[in-house]
């Protein structure tokens, strides 16, 4: 949160920044001393529904849940990054398959 906060504050207060990642570090810490609760957790097949992971907390951890939906809801898949990599004429090596979407946006405007 901290390494990206110039962005999130675009979005988002640094109070509201703070309590998101407040929320996290009492979920690790939860997940490290609850034991049903990590149990709980770990059972959770890979492959689960983001609502059935987030039930598990109830209402703990309201502010740090929609933050997670939100970044869950924005990259769905590759064909954002294909379309660009097409509209620039660019064709995808190995190092430009592993750009994060923050390098990926560097790569874009530099062009």
């Amino acid at each position: 949160m901290r390494r990206y906060s110039y962005r999130l504050e675009l979005r988002y207060s640094s109070e509201h920044i703070d309590t998101i990642t407040d929320e996290h570090r009492q979920l690790l810490h939860a997940y490290r001393i609850e034991q049903v609760l990590k149990q709980s957790i770990d059972a959770l097949p890979n492959q689960s529904a983001f609502k059935d992971g987030w039930s598990l907390f109830g209402r703990r951890f309201p502010n740090l849940m929609e933050f997670c939906g939100v970044i869950a809801t924005l990259f769905l898949g590759t064909s954002t990054v294909e379309s660009n990599f097409s509209i620039l004429c660019w064709e995808k090596d190995a190092f430009r398959k592993s750009l994060s979407d923050f390098g990926l946006e560097g790569v874009l405007q530099a062009k």
